[in-house]
Parts: C-alpha cells; structure tokens; sequence
C-alpha cells in the first residue's frame, strides 16, 4: 500500500517539469508513465539535488493543483498505476483509498482465490455473501452459527 508523503511546499523546479512531460505517453484515455516504475507499477521521478524518488502520480496532481495535503492519498479512478492525467486523479483519505479498491473489486484477500470456506461450503453463488467493506462470507457456517447460539439462548 502506498503510504501518503507530507505535502510539498512550493512549485517543483522547471527542469523537473521538463523532465516529467518528457515522460509522458498521452492517449486517448490514459496519460501513461514511461518513466522508470516502481515494484507497484507506479511511475518514479528522481528530484534534484535529493536522493528520494517521487510518486509520478502525486507530481502529476501537484503541478495541476498545487500541494497535496499532510496525509492525502492520490487516487487514480481509472485502476492504471501508470497513469499520470489529471482527470483521472483524486485526493482521498486511506479510507477512502481503500473503499474505492473494493468496490471496484480489487481488495483480494489471501483466501480469495480458496473455493471452500474452512467448514468445506463451497464458495459459490448461493452460499457466498460479500460484505460490504471487502471480503467474503459463508452463508452456510452463517446459519449453522446461528442454530447453535438460538438454541444455546433457549436453554438458558
């Protein structure tokens, strides 16, 4: 997970935005990074007269809209870590982050590929519930659990 940088004061150096455009493969949809790329696939930028790398995404939103805020994540609304147009950017908080990439789907969990739950239900249409904020349920264990704690609560 990328971890939110503090802001940046001031605008970047002209060199630094010749640099960037200069990586830049504009297409129809996405403004893609030619750059070198991290072990995420997103864009890097080495800034002068300093050792660290810079996100390409977060230079790109900082040159349309100034500095990010102290904890603010850039986002992309297309899913492309390559991508660089500022269109397809937004700020959010990790919270935010997070919502968008299971609602689109993304938040794949270490079990996501497991076809049965840990009782051996299958994880198929009628006996998988997925939760709202990402991951998955199984409806079977559900109503088992459910059994056990009504009858426990009657013999009380």
């Amino acid at each position: 997970m990328l971890q939110p940088t503090p802001a940046r004061s001031g605008r970047l150096p002209a060199d630094v935005g010749a640099r960037f455009e200069s990586k830049i493969e504009k297409t129809r949809a996405c403004w893609l990074w030619t750059g070198t790329l991290n072990g995420k696939g997103y864009g890097e930028l080495s800034l002068p007269r300093s050792l660290k790398k810079a996100l390409a995404h977060r230079l790109a939103w900082e040159r349309a809209n100034g500095p990010i805020p102290v904890g603010m994540f850039v986002c992309h609304r297309c899913d492309n870590p390559r991508c660089v147009r500022p269109s397809h950017l937004f700020l959010g908080t990790q919270t935010d982050n997070m919502r968008d990439m299971s609602r689109k789907g993304r938040s794949r969990g270490r079990y996501h590929d497991v076809p049965t739950c840990v009782n051996g239900h299958p994880f198929d249409r009628g006996n998988t519930y997925h939760r709202p904020g990402g991951g998955r349920a199984c409806r079977e264990c559900h109503r088992q659990r459910e059994i056990g704690r009504r009858a426990a609560a009657r013999k009380d």
